[in-house]
């Protein structure tokens, strides 16, 4: 196996939750912070 590719999935992978996670944020906005 090669380093590299391990370490171009993980930035994937971290990439991918990144964005997953920006957009739930944005998603529940201020909007919803009331109901919690």
């Amino acid at each position: 196996m090669l380093p590299v590719m391990i370490m171009l999935l993980v930035m994937t992978v971290f990439l991918v939750v990144c964005i997953a996670l920006l957009s739930l944020a944005t998603h529940f906005s201020p909007q919803r912070r009331k109901v919690a």
